[in-house]
């Protein structure tokens, strides 16, 4: 059985940092390869990203430009969030065809794996079970919810989860909001992300390096493989870039096809 591919990057724009995740499903459809990959990066600037399916108020848009907050489209469901440098990401990539399952499956592994991360490091985090709510709205913010496949600590959400079924393979995208906001956006993220800040007070010392490292050893292991940590093949980067420069820098990503499922982020 091949291993666990993990790959950890530094802090990228949004818009790149959607064209890597997007990249990297396409790369392995073509590829046919059954190997998952984990991948983990940071933000080298604020930015909002907004869920596949969302069509998110215009004083939002507005609001965000003015503040020189980037604006990008996950390819993946659910509410938009504020990530600021310090924060995490994580995206989980597990190559099809799916059998019965998977696609949720997939992104409980990578949600059981940052419970598990968290608690190595001291926080009393718990993987959500219990069903999952309402449908995500044009005016929804991931944090106002906690989801199934999320994680939360002492109640509050700290890690959002979001999917989608991608050429029959899974793509799975989780965000930790580990950064307070900074003083010039501190009116911005209470107007438009303010359980972020719980978030943050709840994750307040997190070695987001020393997370990504145990979410991968916990992902390795319910999967039954090794890790084997990779750089980006020169072919997955030059996918990367052709699908950054097929995109908008505001809206990476165009409305959905009816593939995908949407869950919070």
């Amino acid at each position: 059985m091949s291993a666990l591919k993990a790959m950890t990057d530094g802090r990228e724009a949004g818009v790149w940092a959607m064209a890597r995740d997007a990249a990297l499903m396409d790369a392995l459809r073509v590829a046919g390869n059954d190997a998952p990959v984990l991948r983990s990066h940071g933000w080298s600037h604020a930015t909002l990203t907004i869920g596949r399916v969302q069509e998110p108020p215009a004083r939002l848009v507005d609001e965000a430009r003015e503040a020189g907050v980037e604006l990008v489209r996950r390819p993946t469901g659910g509410g938009w969030l504020l990530h600021l440098p310090g924060d995490l990401s994580i995206t989980f990539a597990l190559p099809g065809p799916l059998r019965a399952g998977q696609l949720r499956g997939a992104a409980a592994t990578l949600g059981r794996g940052i419970a598990h991360g968290l608690r190595m490091l001291g926080h009393d985090a718990d993987f959500v079970v219990t069903p999952a709510g309402s449908g995500v709205g044009c005016e929804a913010i991931c944090f106002d919810r906690i989801d199934r496949e999320e994680v939360s600590v002492e109640g509050t959400k700290v890690a959002g989860v979001a999917l989608a079924r991608i050429a029959r393979s899974a793509l799975v995208q989780s965000a930790l909001p580990v950064t307070p906001a900074p003083p010039e956006l501190v009116a911005f993220t209470a107007r438009w992300d303010p359980q972020r800040e719980d978030a943050c007070h709840r994750l307040a010392r997190v070695d987001a390096f020393e997370l990504a490292r145990t979410v991968q050893e916990s992902v390795a292991r319910q999967l039954g493989r090794e890790v084997q940590v990779i750089s980006w093949p020169a072919s997955w980067l030059a996918r990367a870039e052709k699908m950054k420069a097929m995109r908008s820098a505001d809206f990476a990503f165009p409305c959905p096809d009816r593939d995908t499922e949407s869950q919070s982020a």
